[in-house]
């Protein structure tokens, strides 16, 4: 099976944060300078926790999903925000160009989406034990719901979180078809290959949770966001 090569930096590197052009030479590239074997990148980050009982500010927990076929053009977005802070900018940290970045993102062609569950609300699924196969199943659940809205063969990049472990891959790569080869893994935001994605897709996620938890729907509506809410029987945990 194909994958992006996701090798470190030399270690001659490793006391400073890689920029977004030396994280794109890591990958390779095909003669368009799209990343080999892959037309089509997916980005995934959750926003809100998995606790089961709702709190103020903390009613809803889900996923958005950014997928581009420019994940170069995508990162650079972010890439000065890497100027200001040696590891990561938080959306929620830069309300002043929050709008901005959700007119830039959408103007590249992006297709955003987002899958959550509402806590004051919830399906039966919701109050299973098991808080990490829960997750994952929501994780699942919104990259099934994603992959056809895809083309061609598809790298999913996941942000990193805890719960994971090393359920990731394997759970991504069994996307895969005799006609669609899907992979992927879970990757640091704040350093590594896929941080400027990450980074930018971070905008995406604080836009969708403006909607969903404050009721505020402008950026998602700017954005074009497909946003679901789950029902019960919808997850298989």
């Amino acid at each position: 099976m194909r994958s992006i090569r996701t090798s470190a930096a030399h270690p001659s590197e490793a006391k400073r944060p890689m920029t977004q052009s030396e994280r794109a030479r890591l990958q390779p590239r095909d003669s368009k300078g799209r990343f080999t074997g892959f037309d089509t990148l997916i980005v995934v980050d959750e926003f809100g926790n998995v606790g089961r009982q709702s709190k103020k500010s903390e009613t809803k927990f889900g996923y958005a999903l950014s997928v581009t076929e420019n994940p170069d053009s995508f990162g650079a977005l972010t890439a000065d925000n890497r100027w200001e802070s040696p590891t990561e900018r938080k959306a929620r940290n830069d309300p002043t160009n929050q709008y901005r970045m959700a007119q830039r993102i959408v103007a590249q062609g992006v297709r955003t989406y987002a899958y959550y569950v509402d806590k004051d609300n919830p399906p039966k699924e919701w109050e299973a034990k098991d808080r990490r196969k829960l997750m994952l199943g929501m994780l699942d659940y919104s990259i099934d719901r994603t992959l056809p809205e895809t083309r061609g063969d598809v790298y999913v990049v996941v942000d990193q979180h805890t719960a994971y472990r090393g359920a990731v891959k394997p759970l991504i790569r069994s996307k895969s078809k005799p006609w669609k080869n899907v992979d992927g893994n879970k990757y640091d935001s704040h350093e590594g290959l896929w941080a400027d994605v990450l980074q930018t897709h971070d905008y995406v996620a604080s836009a969708v949770r403006g909607n969903v938890e404050i009721g505020d729907p402008r950026r998602t509506k700017v954005l074009g966001t497909r946003i679901h809410k789950i029902e019960e029987g919808e997850l298989d945990v």
